[in-house]
């Protein structure tokens, strides 16, 4: 009885899993608006992310100190992978610059917000967020962490020059490495919808050590030297020493319901009232 009991709340708390992107390409950069070179690999991007947020219709939370993400998401061809309000239609989002007093008080939870997108690093060239900016993301890892175990999404960007640093909010078991351009869409990529075009439009700016294997982390794409270019993960949590979950598209359990709950609950309790029983009667 209670293995049953401790089943059901294990079952209830691994329902809460998040979807994980992580690239080299600034697609923000090269999107920023409509008739951008990247704007369907974001689309398809913000999207997945969404996926598996309890709450899917929840704006996503944008940290930029600048308008590049906000305008990729508002364009035409991001708006056309919208898979929850529907394609075409705009997705919703908060813009908070990192290191304005508001970032300080927003909550980072997946009862406000679906998902995270960090602009790319400022070493890309003409991207936003600079070294504030990531560090101030920094400074709250542990909500960021425990808004991906919750089941909140996060797409990380370029890190360029500065990918030791802004890559470390998740504690991927990949390095990032040097680029080396053309790429290639792997079979995980090509599912989701990506193509060819999409990857070798633009100037990209740091690849990521193939991850080891049994890892949840999906290599959707390489560079020409072999290393992953896109990660994916999707159902994913924080682990001591990486990132665990499925290595692949699966279907989330749904959030128990409060009469469901109260089964757990009293599954449990009733577990505990035969193990004191048990005790007790062994004692005699």
């Amino acid at each position: 009885m209670f293995a049953l009991g401790f089943g059901l709340l294990l079952a209830a708390f691994s329902a809460q899993a998040g979807n994980l992107w992580l690239t080299g390409h600034d697609a923000d950069f090269h999107c920023d608006g409509t008739g951008g070179s990247q704007c369907n690999y974001f689309g398809i991007a913000a999207n997945f992310i969404r996926q598996s947020a309890p709450t899917k219709t929840l704006p996503i939370l944008v940290l930029d100190s600048g308008t590049q993400v906000a305008n990729s998401l508002n364009s035409t061809e991001a708006k056309a992978k919208n898979t929850v309000e529907g394609p075409g239609a705009a997705y919703p989002f908060t813009v908070v610059d990192p290191t304005s007093p508001a970032f300080a008080t927003t909550p980072i939870n997946v009862a406000s917000f679906s998902a995270i997108i960090i602009a790319s690093d400022s070493s890309c060239g003409g991207c936003d967020n600079d070294a504030a900016d990531i560090a101030a993301i920094q400074a709250r890892i542990s909500e960021l962490q425990a808004f991906f175990t919750a089941g909140g999404g996060l797409l990380y960007l370029a890190g360029a020059s500065d990918r030791g640093t802004y890559y470390g909010t998740v504690p991927i078991p990949t390095t990032g490495v040097a680029v080396s351009a053309p790429f290639t869409v792997q079979a995980p990529g090509a599912a989701l919808g990506l193509t060819s075009s999409d990857v070798n439009c633009c100037a990209t700016h740091n690849s990521f050590s193939l991850p080891p294997a049994g890892s949840a982390l999906v290599v959707a794409e390489t560079d020409s030297a072999g290393f992953a270019e896109t990660l994916i993960a999707t159902g994913a949590a924080i682990c001591p020493g990486g990132i665990c979950g499925s290595a692949g598209p699966v279907a989330l359990l749904p959030v128990p319901t409060m009469s469901e709950w109260s089964m757990i609950v009293m599954a449990l309790l009733i577990a505990s009232l035969g193990w004191v029983t048990l005790r007790r009667r062994s004692r005699r």
